[in-house]
């Protein structure tokens, strides 16, 4: 009995705590296939069409809050390849911070 009477006292509470807890967690920014492609081909030197890009997603580090290790798939010579490296957001642009790119399965 006593429990019912304290779920019915605090329900405004967790609501609140869950609301609380869910505006916390910011989400990474992923680069569009655009910025992504002109990122790698800044870095690369070579051209890089957005078409032959896919962002898949980005993950940010709470002592970097401007880095993220990112993860993409690129067409290359007709073949999908996965890739993940370490980028950069530099004013509006995404820069790579790191080279060679790690390959994935």
């Amino acid at each position: 009995m006593l429990y019912l009477l304290r779920m019915k006292l605090f329900p405004p509470f967790f609501v609140l705590a869950l609301a609380s807890s869910t505006a916390l967690e910011a989400k990474s920014p992923v680069p569009s296939a655009a910025e992504l492609a002109a990122a790698i081909a800044m870095h690369t030197k070579k051209l890089v069409m957005p078409a032959d890009v896919r962002p898949l997603g980005c993950e940010g580090f709470t002592e970097e809050p401007t880095e993220f290790e990112c993860r993409w798939t690129q067409k290359i010579h007709g073949k999908w390849f996965r890739y993940s490296t370490y980028f950069a957001i530099d004013g509006a642009d995404w820069i790579i911070i790191d080279w060679p790119p790690s390959k994935l399965k």
